[in-house]
């Protein structure tokens, strides 16, 4: 949390990029209780909200996969595909192995 709040405060659209193209968690909350998204808003620059809508979807499926959290990931794809897909762990580590 502490690189996505130091990369907000620099406003730096390419910064945010290159720490969101590793994967970081785009929901995450400091200890005031502001969440990311709503950090980027504050700043005025919506070139930095685009940047985390960009990769929202992708890189919470992922932390979500990693950590095998069928429900969570059943909920990010059934939004894209329509229908449920009814993963569960064990069918996730097969996807990932």
């Amino acid at each position: 949390m502490c690189g996505h709040v130091l990369i907000l405060k620099l406003e730096s659209h390419l910064h945010l990029e290159a720490h969101l193209r590793g994967w970081a968690r785009t929901h995450t909350v400091n200890a005031e209780g502001i969440d990311l998204f709503q950090a980027a808003m504050e700043t005025g620059d919506f070139s930095l909200v685009q940047c985390l809508e960009k990769y929202r979807r992708t890189n919470e499926l992922v932390a979500s996969a990693m950590a095998l959290d069928a429900i969570k990931v059943n909920q990010l794809l059934m939004h894209k595909s329509g229908g449920p897909l009814h993963l569960t762990p064990n069918s996730l580590l097969r996807y990932i192995h």
